[in-house]
């Protein structure tokens, strides 16, 4: 597991540097956004959350940067290509819950 709850608030499981042997992005993304309740959806390389559909993600690996939609609303939220997985895994879920929040409240 790359996440664990705590609080009631998905966070970076402690130990995942020990994990991350096997890792890519794609590998690491793949995983962490099942993990966060996003399913692929019929647009190519986009994932969206099981229980908003109006919220959506995907990632281009080349420009380094996560792409957060809400109901036709999108940001770009960039992250450092040298990024090591555990920190990939913390940008990944605050830049997701601060889109979200931003979006819906």
């Amino acid at each position: 597991m790359l996440t664990v709850k705590q609080e009631g608030k998905r966070i970076v499981n402690p130990n995942v540097e020990s994990i991350l042997h096997i890792t890519t992005k794609e590998s690491l993304f793949k995983i962490l956004v099942v993990e966060c309740g996003f399913m692929a959806s019929h647009r190519k390389d986009v994932w969206t959350h099981t229980k908003d559909d109006k919220f959506s993600v995907q990632i281009d690996y080349s420009k380094g940067f996560f792409l957060f939609e809400y109901s036709y609303t999108m940001d770009k939220i960039a992250y450092p290509k040298d990024i090591g997985g555990g920190e990939f895994v913390t940008r990944f879920l605050e830049s997701s819950r601060n889109f979200y929040q931003t979006m819906t409240t």
